[in-house]
Formats: C-alpha cells, structure tokens, sequence
C-alpha cells in the first residue's frame, strides 16, 4: 500500500479531504481521477470512454502503467474524450481485439496504445510481434 501511495503521490495525485484512502488529480476541462484504495479502484472521469472496468482495477500493475499513461496524456493536452479505455473490435482472424488506450482524432481511431506491466512482459509480446504478429497484428 505504501508504494502505491508513493506511485500516486509521484503523479502528483493529492488525498481527498474526507474520504479516507482515496487520491485525487485534477486536469484541464474538469477532468478528475480518483484512486481509491480502499475499495482498489481507479474512477475514471467520465469524459474517459470505458470499453469495461478491467483498467480500473488497481491490485493489476498493468493498470497503474494505463493510469500512468493516461495521467500523462492529460497533462499534455489531450482532451478527456478523445481517449477511450478497453477499447474491443473485431479481428480479421475472427477473433476480437482489446486495446489498453485508443486516442481518437476528428472521431476516427489515431493512436493505439498497448501498455505492459514490466520489461519482461514487453520483450515477451515484442518477440511474439517479430515471430508471427502478435497482438499488433490481432
């Protein structure tokens, strides 16, 4: 718990007066997100598209790497709206697709971003990528 407060704190997240264990962030717009660690969950503003709940579940590192992106990508500008977490759609294989973040510009997907826990998982997906497409290719 203590290192997640530190992580938080490190983003610049403040503790919410009154609410215990829970940190807070404001961003351009009125956009907020709320980090509670009582329940382990990350809120995100409601201007943030949510495809489902799988990235607001902080007990998963992942996670804290999509909130760590997503806190960056609002501090440099990028409207709340245009991002969309969880984002699914069909695949050509017949299988669906999800990725960690999507950034939309003029309503049309325009980055996709796949985030990973550690170094570890990363090389294992960039290995799968060069062998035979991986989830890039899904």
């Amino acid at each position: 718990m203590e290192k997640l407060v530190e992580i938080l704190e490190s983003l610049h997240f403040e503790p919410r007066e009154s609410f215990e264990k829970m940190y807070f962030k404001k961003y351009n717009n009125n956009t907020q997100i709320l980090v509670d660690l009582k329940q382990e969950k990350i809120i995100y503003d409601k201007k943030i598209n949510l495809g489902d709940f799988t990235t607001s579940n902080i007990k998963k590192r992942e996670n804290l790497v999509v909130l760590e992106c997503v806190n960056r990508l609002l501090e440099i500008g990028y409207s709340a709206n245009s991002i969309y977490l969880e984002k699914r759609w069909k695949s050509g294989r017949g299988t669906s697709g999800k990725a960690d973040i999507v950034i939309y510009k003029n309503k049309v997907p325009h980055t996709i971003i796949e985030c990973k826990k550690d170094v570890n998982e990363f090389n294992k997906e960039k290995n799968k990528m060069l062998s035979n497409g991986g989830q890039l290719f899904t």
